[in-house]
């Protein structure tokens, strides 16, 4: 906890997240909160969302536990070309970027095959435009600002990146293209002896009552969305190159599908 307040002091973190009536980021970001509420009183948090209602109930959550600033803007995520906006409004408002979150993210259901929307060429480039493209975008754009503070940067994958499931096929596409590109950036970042450290985060299943979960799983293998939280905050001190959590259901699923896959 100690290292985490000595890190965080004064530092301006923005956090890309999907707030369209869905629950599970307002609910992630409290627990965060409540769980540093030490450290969120010397931070200086941005979300940038494709719509307001919970944002504005982030915001008022993070001001009640002693944020000092809040800033909040729409962004549509669906719009990769524009991504720069969102960076330069970020950097505007803060002065600077020390931590730079990307969690959003389109969630399509249903069998590929049988499915025309999920087919349909436009809605594929869209949901790429939202999960991929924007990250790359974005990340990109906020890179030179995070050099000059040797800032940090978290990427939300899922373990449907490494590992298919069906029924998610268009979901899982866009994971596994995050993963291509950000693990090869890493790679670049270390090779040219970048500031900039980046992790990139292999999310299982997260106990949640208001999400459906996307896959079945027993529910002592499920995480906590207390724990995923603390995890992310926690791995922008740490800085490792991956993080996954919960441990018990990605390994043993990564551990199948390299062995019994066939």
């Amino acid at each position: 906890s100690s290292g985490i307040n000595a890190e965080y002091g004064g530092a301006k973190l923005v956090i890309f997240y999907r707030a369209d009536g869905r629950q599970k980021t307002l609910l992630n970001l409290q627990k965060t909160f409540e769980l540093t509420d030490d450290v969120i009183q010397i931070i200086q948090p941005l979300m940038a969302a494709r719509t307001d209602t919970k944002a504005m109930e982030i915001k008022e959550t993070a001001l009640k536990l002693g944020s000092p600033q809040v800033d909040i803007f729409p962004f549509n995520f669906g719009n990769a070309s524009t991504a720069h906006l969102v960076v330069d409004t970020a950097v505007s408002l803060l002065g600077g970027l020390d931590y730079v979150v990307l969690n959003h993210a389109d969630v399509p259901r249903g069998l590929f095959m049988h499915s025309l929307k999920l087919q349909n060429p436009d809605f594929l480039l869209r949901t790429f435009s939202v999960n991929v493209y924007s990250y790359m975008e974005i990340a990109l754009k906020a890179l030179p600002h995070l050099e000059k503070t040797t800032g940090h940067m978290f990427v939300t994958s899922s373990l449907l990146g490494e590992i298919p499931q069906s029924g998610l096929s268009v979901f899982s596409s866009t994971k596994h293209a995050l993963n291509g590109f950000f693990y090869t950036l890493q790679d670049e970042l270390v090779r040219r002896g970048s500031a900039v450290s980046l992790t990139v985060g292999s999310l299982g299943v997260i106990r949640s009552n208001e999400l459906r979960a996307l896959l079945e799983v027993p529910d002592y293998m499920m995480g906590e969305i207390e724990g995923a939280a603390l995890g992310i905050m926690k791995s922008l001190v740490t800085k490792p190159r991956s993080f996954t959590y919960p441990a018990l259901h990605p390994n043993i699923a990564r551990f199948l599908w390299s062995f019994f896959s066939y």
